[in-house]
């Protein structure tokens, strides 16, 4: 089974996940981690209580916040005893992506289409406005 793990300081990865279904719908298995927000549970417990509820044979799609960030080098240091995919910087449209991703798909290249249009989909406005501003002023 495919599993989507968003994973994040504070309740960012809850926002993406109750965003991301609104969006597209319940299309996929979503679990959340929202790292140090309790004193007593600790980043690496709630990975282990997590990961221990899947099995062996799933497919899990890792998505943290901030590269370099103590939740994404978490995951990276488990890397290394744990097969799982793990991208990081989530955003909106890419969490979107992720969740249409099938078990049958080619997983990683669908993983790198998702990365790439959340970066598509980042952009500086004002910018963009300002040259349509001139445009309608030259018309």
């Amino acid at each position: 089974m495919l599993r989507l793990v968003l994973a994040s300081h504070g309740r960012l990865a809850e926002g993406m996940k109750n965003s991301a279904q609104f969006i597209a719908g319940k299309t996929a298995e979503i679990y959340t981690i929202c790292a140090y927000l309790e004193d007593k549970v600790t980043l690496e417990s709630q990975i282990d209580e997590l990961f221990g509820r899947f099995a062996d044979t799933d497919e899990i799609i890792v998505a943290t916040d901030i590269f370099g960030g103590s939740v994404n080098n978490e995951f990276l240091a488990r890397m290394r005893k744990q097969n799982f995919w793990l991208v990081s910087g989530m955003n909106l449209p890419m969490i979107v992506q992720l969740t249409m991703i099938k078990e049958t798909d080619d997983i990683q290249s669908k993983i790198e289409e998702a990365v790439e249009g959340g970066k598509e989909m980042t952009c500086f406005c004002n910018p963009m406005v300002e040259d349509m501003s001139k445009e309608k002023e030259e018309f």
